[in-house]
């Protein structure tokens, strides 16, 4: 029976979450044609003999090393035992034509695949011109590895590790298929249903499930599509085909009538990391939580993320990173990082692009998770653009449960003179440019306490360039003889703000005015004058 739940903007919900390896023969050789530069920090082929087929097949050791040594001799080890003994030529360049293993960065110009190559985690093959390969079993890239090539037919088999789950809590996985067929890989369906989870999103759902069940076999896994996995026990997705070395500009759709108009979920097509010109969500690492990252972040091989359409006729283009750099320098990007205490995982993001750029309208997995969001316009975002040379912009922050939180600000390509993050509820005032801060690569911590029934209004972002000749004149108030005493000129609007958030009391001014402190209680309160803040104190 096709298992169906819908997914809120804050709450993810479904009656179904019961969901319930390898001797590594390393078979590679080049052909003799081919030539792979090397260097001790890029071949690793420590190998044993494992029979006698026409192949010549090896076992890959579990501390590979490559060692140089006198006369241009490359000396493979294991252990302490010599192996094989290879001489480089002059131009210090290898032909590989025995059992090897990539595991760093490898450089070839165009490579026809004779003896299988097997790609393994940080290794990295990029082909700077045409790849030819026609039997799948012969290219094997290994969780963590990547393949890049510019033209060609390559047949490969990719793996993706996904691990298993106990609790019913974490290890989802946005997944997609770098194959340009569409078979479901191997691993991803179990003879037990309930050992597995697959669901497709439509944001339009005619009966309201935006997340549908896609165990329903046959099924089909592609098209640039990207999936939402888990599996009880743990598995590996094993893509076998032809793989992309291209690829299309991938059709968004959009229904405005949506409550989640605009999502999509679509997927690397790439066997290398790729990128998009917006911003999108991807998975957090513990598999729980939606968590928003900026464009030209890196999106990784079979990984899938969530974009936003604005409007219909949109499309996203994957760029491979093997691709020379097209794109324009991105606008400076402040991105706000979420977490609890001072732990470095993410739980939530707040992205704000001073310059052009798409907005990101916020999407969660959980209602009852822990979020920091832009509000804007009766709507919440994760991501904003302004064109502003300077001003401010609310960030709202709610907490699942009391405790310690920190936020880690990240500026990039950012000309400002001037950038505070300024905490509401206690008046702190952050500068994101100075001391605090590593001012080297613009990231700076904020830590603060925080309790589930605090008013979500509980910070903002100022930016800009500081007018110096207003440093005097930034405090417009004082306390005395029980007056609040704010200095102005003009009409304005004055606001008296509690550490809760709440507006206490707001009212319109001209010119200097006195209000009496006999109805507030003893504490700290934040002074608004049309936009500028000041904190005090009330004894």
């Amino acid at each position: 029976m096709t298992k169906k739940f819908r997914i809120f903007a804050t709450n993810f919900k479904t009656n179904h979450f019961t969901r319930q390896t390898m001797k590594k023969t390393i078979a590679i050789a080049i052909a003799a044609f081919c030539c792979i530069t090397a260097n001790a920090q890029e071949i690793n082929a420590v190998v044993t003999r494992q029979g006698t087929t026409n192949k010549n097949c090896y076992q890959l050791s579990s501390q590979p090393s490559v060692v140089f040594g006198e006369d241009n001799t490359i000396t493979v080890k294991e252990g302490e035992t010599t192996k094989e003994e290879y001489t480089l030529s002059e131009s210090n360049t290898l032909t590989v034509l025995f059992g090897s293993a990539i595991s760093n960065e490898v450089n070839a110009e165009d490579l026809e695949v004779a003896y299988p190559i097997y790609i393994m985690n940080n290794g990295k093959l990029t082909v700077s011109g045409t790849m030819a390969n026609a039997n799948a079993e012969d290219l094997v890239i290994e969780d963590g590895g990547q393949l890049s090539f510019d033209a060609g037919t390559a047949n490969a088999i990719v793996k993706k590790t996904i691990a298993g789950y106990n609790d019913g809590n974490g290890n989802w996985y946005l997944v997609a298929s770098p194959i340009a067929s569409t078979d479901a890989p191997a691993g991803m369906i179990d003879e037990t249903a309930d050992n597995y989870d697959l669901y497709i999103f439509n944001q339009s759902s005619s009966d309201g499930l935006e997340w549908n069940n896609y165990k329903v076999q046959p099924f089909n896994i592609g098209g640039q599509n990207g999936y939402l996995y888990a599996h009880k026990n743990g598995t590996t997705l094993v893509f076998d085909g032809q793989l992309n070395p291209t690829a299309n500009a991938k059709n968004l759709e959009y229904d405005g009538t949506a409550e989640f108009a605009g999502f999509n979920l679509i997927g690397n097509p790439f066997t290398c990391d790729a990128y998009i010109d917006r911003d999108f969500y991807r998975m957090n690492d513990e598999g729980t939580e939606l968590i928003a990252d900026v464009a030209d972040a890196e999106i990784a091989p079979c990984e899938g993320v969530f974009v936003q359409a604005q409007g219909t006729g949109e499309s996203v283009t994957f760029t491979p990173s093997a691709t020379p750099a097209t794109r324009s320098l991105p606008a400076a990007t402040v991105a706000l990082t979420l977490s609890q205490g001072r732990s470095a995982a993410a739980i939530d993001r707040a992205i704000v692009r001073l310059g052009e750029g798409d907005v990101l309208g916020k999407l969660m997995l959980n209602a009852d998770g822990t979020r920091l969001y832009i509000p804007q316009n009766g709507k919440d975002y994760a991501a904003v653009s302004t064109n502003s040379s300077s001003g401010e912009i609310p960030v709202s922050f709610k907490a699942a449960k009391n405790g310690s939180y920190t936020i880690t600000v990240n500026v990039e390509n950012a000309d400002l003179n001037y950038l505070h993050l300024v905490d509401n509820l206690t008046g702190n005032d952050v500068d994101l440019l100075g001391s605090e801060g590593d001012v080297a690569r613009n990231v700076s911590t904020y830590t603060f306490d925080a309790k589930t029934s605090d008013y979500a209004s509980r910070f903002k972002l100022v930016f800009g360039v500081k007018d110096e000749t207003s440093e005097a004149s930034e405090n417009f108030a004082y306390i005395s003889n029980g007056e609040i005493i704010v200095s102005n000129e003009g009409r304005a609007t004055l606001q008296v703000i509690d550490v809760q958030g709440r507006i206490v009391s707001s009212e319109e001014i001209n010119g200097e005015c006195r209000i009496s402190t006999n109805g507030l209680t003893a504490g700290v309160y934040i002074l608004n004058l049309n936009g500028k803040t000041q904190k005090i104190v009330v004894e």
